[in-house]
Order: C-alpha cells, then structure tokens, then sequence
C-alpha cells in the first residue's frame, strides 16, 4: 500500500469511525420504540434457532448476542447496525482500491456512508444489514481469488454467501452475478469453474 493509499484509507477510517460514533450516540439517546419486524426479530432472539416461519436466523443471532451483552434496550437491539454499515463502507474501500485504486475506494465508502437509506438503516435493525456486509465481504474475497492463488478467498467468499443467506435469501443473487461474470470473464470463469 503507498503512502497515498494509506493516507487515504486512515481518512476514510476516521470518518466512518466518526459518522458511527455519532449514530450510535443517537441510538442510544433515540426515544423511539421497536417497530413491529424489529419485535418479531426480538422475540425470535429469545430462543436462537436455525430458521424462523418467513426469515432466515443471522438477524436473530446477531440480536441474542448484542443483547446478551447490553441488555435489552432498543438501542443494544439495534447496535449491530451502524457497525456493520461501517464495515460494510470500510469493505467497499478495499474494494473499489482492489478493483480500481484508493481514491476510488475512499469516495465509495463514504457514498455508501452517506446514503440516506444507510443513515435511515442505522437508526432500526433488518436482514439488509448483515446481507449488506456479507455481500461485500463476498465481493472483496471474490476479487482477491481472481488474483491470488489458494484456498483462503474462495473459501472467505464461501463463508460470506453461506452467511449472507443466513441473513437474507437475496444473498443467491450473488451466485447469479458470480455465473454472469464468469460468462464474461475468462478470470473469473477459471474462478467459477475451479
């Protein structure tokens, strides 16, 4: 990583980190009550389980174990959304540097950051949330396998899809886009087919 690179990655750090320290304050000054989904997911959190009657179980799990820490406020329920938007936009910084440079990365994090349906998200807690970083976690080691040799991206890239269907069934949607790329792209077709 250059010097400009690095530079650019510690102001994109910073702002995140400072967008989520304020979004979490606000969470937990909000005087807002559940909406109804959050409710259900809630209750689901109560007895973990591997699936529910219309979603699959991550937003559960990830619930139960923020709420096992905090306790049961409605801010503690929803405190696992700006993080994962956050790391989402820090995910997006390492790809747009992978796949174009770092001052691509850096104005794509902070786009995503800045997005009025992400600032909207990190005031309640859904399934878009962890499907979001999964999906971008996916994508960061999908790119790095079509440069590097080894098992550890495909199998990051594995565990990102396994997860993010644990969140959102959308999460096959990437499968669907992983075939069109390999239609596309003798790289990511050796990728696909390997």
């Amino acid at each position: 990583m250059s010097n400009e690179d690095r530079k650019l990655f510690r102001l994109a750090l910073a702002i995140i980190a400072g967008v989520t320290i304020v979004r979490v304050l606000v969470l937990i000054v909000s005087p807002l009550q559940l909406y109804p989904d959050e409710a259900q997911y809630w209750w689901w959190a109560q007895s973990p389980d591997l699936g529910y009657f219309s979603k699959p179980p991550l937003i559960a799990w990830v619930i139960w174990l923020f709420t096992s820490v905090f306790g049961d406020g409605e801010w503690a329920l929803r405190l696992a959304s700006p993080l994962f938007h956050a790391s989402t936009a820090l995910l997006l910084f390492a790809i747009g540097r992978k796949a174009f440079d770092a001052r691509v990365g850096f104005w794509t994090s902070l786009a995503y950051l800045t997005l009025p349906g992400v600032a909207y998200s990190c005031g309640l807690i859904s399934t878009d949330v962890p499907l979001l970083f999964c999906w971008a976690l996916a994508l960061f080691a999908f790119l790095r396998a079509l440069d590097e040799p080894g098992w550890r991206w495909p199998v990051m890239c594995g565990l990102a899809i396994g997860f993010g269907l644990l969140a959102k069934y959308a999460m096959a949607y990437f499968i669907l886009g992983a075939v069109f790329a390999a239609m596309a792209s003798p790289r990511a077709r050796k990728l696909v087919l390997s």
